[in-house]
């Protein structure tokens, strides 16, 4: 199937020193999306908001300050592997035998 064309919007609105930035995509073309069943509700956060921008903002158009909530989000890396975490991911993928796994944690 052909790919889907999406247009992504970003948005920077400044207030004395600070920067907010949005972004939001909108489905030009459906593309291999029009089969692809993901549900509506992952996109829609706690409070209720689908997280679409707007339509019909301009440039230097001055904005009314409804509410801030202030969260402030951390990225984890991906925990490291344990010896039965790695033979575990190992057998998953089809990677190796038993007999090979011991060789591969004397090497670590």
């Amino acid at each position: 199937m052909e790919s889907a064309r999406l247009e992504t919007t970003t948005i920077s609105i400044s207030a004395d020193e600070y920067v907010f930035k949005s972004s939001g995509t909108a489905i030009l073309f459906d593309g291999f999306m029009a089969i692809y069943d993901e549900d509506i509700e992952d996109n829609i956060d706690q409070n209720g908001n689908n997280g679409l921008i707007p339509v019909g903002l301009t440039i230097n158009q001055m904005l009314g300050l409804k509410e801030i909530i202030p969260n402030q989000h951390f990225t984890k890396p991906p925990a490291r592997f344990t010896e039965s975490s790695l033979i575990k991911e190992l057998e998953s993928n089809g990677i190796g035998r038993p007999s090979t796994y011991a060789m591969i944690m004397v090497q670590l």
